[in-house]
């Protein structure tokens, strides 16, 4: 098999969907597609200035290495994104009807023409499915770079047959970006406007541009954080927040959080304490986590504590089948612009140590409140520098909102540029009222009674 062989004849199964209702879904997601912006996820590289700061953050280094620290990809859709998949894929997509689109950065040692590497990609599904066809070939520039996609019809009898679509992109003589379509074949006229429309979306530019985005990005979050006072944090603190958590819909756990004030080391200040629950499958996922910030805002401390109970569900009535748990655990200081972190996991202790950037630091309490104090229009986002457990080093962090009716509010926040966005609605007063995460996991504010109600079998399992 070779390139321009040909459409392939489409599978009988095709002509089970009728072309009116192929056109009507198709009119939709273009209405869909068209409506998005250009924010939910972002992996960028860094200037060679930044990458001499120790409180520059270090995004990405596969994409970083790849990259050379010349060009910056930023990836975005409307489907569901996946930040951290077990692949090495750099970006991960899934949606229905079932597809999924994944971005890499492929080296072109031999420095091929794109037109060659298209050449060989075909020869390569050739040999490994003999029966496979070229449905389609195209050829474009995309942000003026070579760019050549090619779909092909896998023929499968028994699992059904599929399309693998492979979308070639110059970044320089020696890289290149290999966008990948996995779907059935029969939704491929579904799917594959939406591999276009991410393909579209894909911005190529020089990394001085995006450092000067950061920096003016970190430069309004100085200047409206100077504008905040230590009461100004205080006076939106809630004595207590109850969140259940639901995975599409189903309730997988719920978490507490309570705010108050305190004293740690001599230190008066605000103390937030989450604790949180996360069953999955016969296992639960319990968190302890408490932040403290001094009222100067010049020291903080907290401790994370997470616990794995495998088949917790089943050790009060089976403790022979329940095996041994698994703890991590994590404690910070910070002291004026230095932070140190020692973390104790399973496989041993680890200690680092920073210099917090000089401008557009957040503490981790602060996190829980940010919230409800920012303005209600952004327009363009907030850049800050925080440390996040999660990555165990300082990131950049961008955080935006949006106006609504009934003074509604929602921020979007980007904990790291490696992650999609996350959705908060706030309500006129500025509390909580729900919180998407990339993935698809929702938290939604809850009363004690709902919180009692909805986990009435689980409500004594609860932790700490």
């Amino acid at each position: 098999m070779g390139a321009g062989t040909g459409v392939a004849q489409q599978p009988k199964h095709w002509a089970l969907r009728s072309n009116l209702q192929l056109t009507r879904i198709r009119s939709e997601l273009q209405k869909r597609l068209n409506q998005t912006t250009r924010w939910p996820l972002s992996l960028q590289a860094q200037s060679p200035a930044e990458s001499q700061n120790p409180c520059a953050d270090q995004t990405n280094s596969q994409l970083l290495q790849e990259l050379g620290n010349r060009q910056s990809i930023t990836p975005t859709a409307t489907a569901h994104l996946l930040a951290h998949s077990s692949s090495n894929a750099l970006l991960r997509i899934e949606g229905k009807p079932d597809y999924s689109i994944s971005l890499h950065i492929r080296r072109n040692d031999r420095l091929h023409t794109m037109e060659k590497l298209a050449q060989l990609t075909t020869a390569q599904i050739g040999m490994r499915w003999p029966s496979a066809r070229v449905l389609s070939e195209d050829r474009m520039k995309l942000n003026n770079k070579p760019t050549a996609i090619n779909c092909y019809l896998i023929p499968d009898n028994r699992s059904g047959d599929r399309v693998i679509g492979h979308a070639l992109v110059q970044i320089n003589d020696e890289r290149y970006i290999l966008m990948l379509l996995q779907a059935p074949y029969i939704n491929f006229d579904l799917c594959k406007p939406v591999f276009d429309a991410v393909l579209n979306s894909l911005d190529i530019e020089p990394t001085g541009q995006i450092a000067m985005r950061r920096r003016a990005s970190v430069q309004r979050a100085e200047t409206w954080s100077r504008s905040l006072s230590a009461d100004s944090w205080r006076s939106v603190k809630q004595p207590t927040q109850l969140l259940h958590i639901m995975q599409g819909a189903y309730d997988i756990g719920y978490m507490r959080i309570d705010m108050t004030e305190a004293t740690e080391m001599k230190m008066d200040g605000m103390l937030i304490t989450d604790r949180g629950r996360i069953y999955q499958g016969k296992d639960l996922h319990d968190t302890h986590s408490r932040f403290f910030l001094s009222h100067e805002q010049n020291s903080e401390i907290w401790a994370i504590n997470t616990t794995t109970r495998f088949n917790g569900l089943m050790a009060k009535q089976k403790p022979q089948i329940s095996a041994p748990n698994v703890q991590w655990a994590e404690t910070g200081i910070r002291s004026r612009s230095s932070i140190e972190v020692s973390r104790a996991r399973p496989t041993g202790t680890t200690q680092r140590q920073w210099q917090i950037p000089p401008k557009g630091y957040l503490s981790l309490a602060q996190l829980h409140l940010i919230g409800s104090l920012l303005p209600r229009d952004t327009g363009k986002p907030l850049g800050f520098y925080t440390y996040l457990p999660s990555a165990n080093k300082i990131v950049y962090r961008t955080v935006r909102t949006l106006k609504m009716d009934d003074g509604r509010y929602r921020v979007l926040t980007r904990v790291h540029p490696a992650h999609g966005e996350s959705t908060g609605e706030y309500d006129a007063q500025g509390r909580l009222q729900w919180l998407a995460l990339p993935g698809g996991r929702v938290m939604v504010v809850t009363t004690p009674q709902q919180f009692k109600e909805i986990w009435r079998n689980h409500i004594n399992q609860t932790s700490g």
